[in-house]
């Protein structure tokens, strides 16, 4: 399980824990509180107040750009027991921004952010206990700190946790069965897929595939479309989140009867980025970009971006309802199936 996670983690965090978790700080949403009542709130002993100017400073809202008072005021707040202000001067620490990098001080760090309850905080000790940063590799430990990760409801300590049972781990011998529900929930519950796959989802996805042996993917209806549309959502690990559209039914033009996009039969996985952002297009009613994009993966031979065409043609979606322009891709779409 260590194994995979670290390469993963490096692979896509580039070795840092702390971006990993956090962003790098960024913190929650500044509050609408003028600067000087926060102030003044912080040194009446206000530890959130503390931490959201750290925010605040550390991001210029409103404020000068300073990350060494970011880093003075997340103190602060740490110090008075607030877990998020612990949690973002470890990050700071771990990066060495506004303050020395010091790897020692951001895990301590991370522990007190952990210990009051911080999601990230547990994640960053899950991943560095995993590649051995700061402290001694330990499996054992990566499996606990996702544990109260998970408990937090922080998704990514979830798909670490998923992992160490799917494999087996010290204190979480293999449950084939709460691995795939762990997993699940991190790489497709909460998962928006018009957006980038998050941390979690890039875990747990190929993961999922791995314990169940067939692509991560969900399947949605459209509520009251009209043609019985279906979407499903498969993850790839190169693309992110692939998008395919299909239909129960069709729109019947007057005395005519409508084909049916079929679905295509290659693979869940597999991947073309005209067809993609075809999708992400129309998921955005941009159909003008989304008529290009599937037009240009339907030329390159992708049968069910000639469907998506075919369709928008025979609808009229964003585009003067045409069933001869239809029916060529239309037809394309068919001979593949």
């Amino acid at each position: 399980m260590i194994r995979i996670l670290l390469a993963f983690t490096l692979a896509v965090y580039g070795g840092s824990a702390a971006l990993a978790v956090s962003g790098g700080g960024a913190g929650p949403a500044p509050l609408k509180e003028s600067a000087a009542a926060l102030q003044q709130k912080c040194d009446t002993g206000n530890a959130i107040a503390c931490a959201n100017l750290g925010f605040r400073h550390l991001n210029g809202d409103g404020l000068p750009k300073d990350s060494k008072k970011a880093a003075a005021l997340f103190e602060r707040a740490c110090d008075r027991g607030d877990a998020i202000g612990c949690t973002s001067l470890a990050d700071m620490h771990e990066n060495g921004q506004g303050v020395p990098k010091d790897s020692g001080k951001a895990t301590a760090l991370y522990q007190r952010g952990c210990d009051g309850g911080d999601g990230e905080a547990c994640v960053a000790l899950a991943i560095g206990y995993g590649k051995g940063e700061g402290v001694p590799k330990s499996e054992a430990k990566t499996a606990l700190y996702a544990d109260r990760a998970c408990t937090a409801k922080n998704q990514l300590g979830c798909a670490i946790l998923g992992l160490a049972y799917a494999e087996g781990a010290e204190g979480y011998p293999k449950d084939t069965q709460r691995a795939d529900g762990l997993l699940f929930n991190s790489c497709l519950k909460d998962a928006k897929f018009s957006e980038k796959p998050d941390a979690a989802s890039r875990i747990a996805c190929p993961a999922l595939a791995k314990l169940r042996g067939k692509p991560s993917c969900m399947t949605l209806s459209v509520f009251n479309s009209p043609t019985g549309e279906v979407r499903q959502h498969c993850y790839d690990d190169k693309a992110g989140w692939v998008t395919t559209v299909t239909y129960k039914e069709a729109l019947p033009a007057a005395g005519a009867t409508a084909p049916t996009p079929p679905v295509s039969n290659a693979p869940a996985f597999s991947v073309n980025a005209a067809n993609m952002a075809g999708t992400i297009a129309y998921d955005r009613k941009d159909y003008a970009t989304a008529l290009a994009r599937y037009a240009e993966a339907c030329d390159q031979g992708v049968a069910v971006a000639c469907g998506s065409l075919g369709a928008m043609y025979f609808k009229g979606t964003g585009v003067s309802r045409n069933g001869a322009r239809a029916a060529a891709p239309l037809a394309t779409a068919c001979d593949a199936s």
